[in-house]
């Protein structure tokens, strides 16, 4: 599971000494809701030595503190089974999201307006960063990165959704084959 522990506390302390963001050991609290959600060791680990105390800049966005990742999560229960982990927001509302499943810990974008379909999640995550040092050094650093999900999404007319491709990377999100993203496709129709 790619974390890159150093380069976002690299980050953090920059983002610091401008009260852009703050982390700590997690509570109990917090390590037992972890705990509960079967996450990665890798993942836990990374949470239990640097959880949010406070909001933290990612770019025109933010990361969740403690409480909003949990509360998020909570409402959100079917991300335990889309292996996906909501970390944060764009400006839009668009979630910020951490692939533990067979992302290995990429992080991305979940569609806001897609949260209430049933159907999973992931068929709107698109991942636009390695890991989440990745993304809260190029999310405070790079310019042209993208700020939520429609930034990197493209709009399909024949069903008048948004779908996880990518044109930049080429990418389908986590849908790994064309013949995925022809499936997701279909099943909007």
């Amino acid at each position: 599971m790619k974390i890159e522990e150093k380069k976002f506390q690299k980050m953090l302390v920059i983002l610091s000494a401008a009260s852009g963001g703050k982390t700590a050991k997690a509570s109990s609290v917090f390590n037992d809701w972890l705990k509960h959600r079967n996450l990665p060791k890798t993942v836990r680990g990374f949470f239990e030595r640097n959880a949010p105390v406070q909001m933290i800049w990612a770019g025109s966005g933010y990361l969740f503190d403690i409480t909003e990742i949990m509360r998020v999560n909570d409402k959100f229960p079917d991300t335990v089974s889309d292996e996906l982990l909501f970390i944060g927001s764009s400006p839009n509302g668009d979630f910020i999201a951490l692939d533990y499943g067979c992302g290995n810990g990429r992080v991305g974008y979940v569609s806001h307006d897609m949260m209430y379909l049933d159907t999973s999640l992931r068929r709107f995550f698109i991942p636009v960063a390695g890991s989440i040092g990745d993304f809260i050094f190029k999310a405070n650093n790079k310019e042209d990165f993208p700020s939520d999900y429609f930034d990197v999404a493209k709009y399909d007319t024949d069903t008048a959704c948004w779908l996880p491709y990518n044109e930049t990377t080429g990418e389908f999100g986590c849908l790994r084959k064309k013949d995925e993203y022809e499936q997701v496709k279909g099943g909007l129709q």
